[in-house]
C-alpha cells in the first residue's frame, strides 16, 4: 500500500506506524508483556505459532519463519497469544 503513495505520504505513513508500535511496545512492557518476532528463526512443532503453509512442505525439510502474520505475545507466566506465521525452506 506504502509504494502507491507519494513520497512525503510515504514518509508520513511509516512514521506513524513507528510512534503506534513505540506505543504498544510501552503499553505492553508495563504489563510485563512482549511481542516476540520469529523471523528468521529456526521452525518446529514446538513454537508457540500456527504455521499456515506448514503442508507445503515434507517432514524432513528445514524451515525458518519467512514472515510472521500475527504476533506471538509472551506475558509473565508464559504465552498470551500464540502467533501466526508462514515458513519457507532454511538456506543449506
Amino acid at each position: 500500500m506504502a509504494e502507491k503513495l507519494d513520497v512525503v505520504s510515504q514518509d508520513r505513513l511509516a512514521n506513524q506506524a513507528r510512534f503506534f508500535i513505540r506505543q504498544l511496545d510501552d503499553i505492553l512492557t508495563c504489563h510485563g508483556c512482549k511481542i516476540v518476532n520469529l523471523e528468521g528463526h529456526p521452525f518446529d512443532v514446538g513454537v508457540a505459532a500456527h504455521a499456515l503453509n506448514l503442508d507445503d512442505f515434507s517432514q524432513n525439510d528445514a524451515l525458518v519463519v519467512d514472515q510472521m502474520l500475527e504476533p506471538l505475545v509472551m506475558g509473565p507466566e508464559g504465552v498470551l497469544r500464540m502467533g501466526t506465521v508462514l515458513l519457507k525452506k532454511a538456506m543449506p
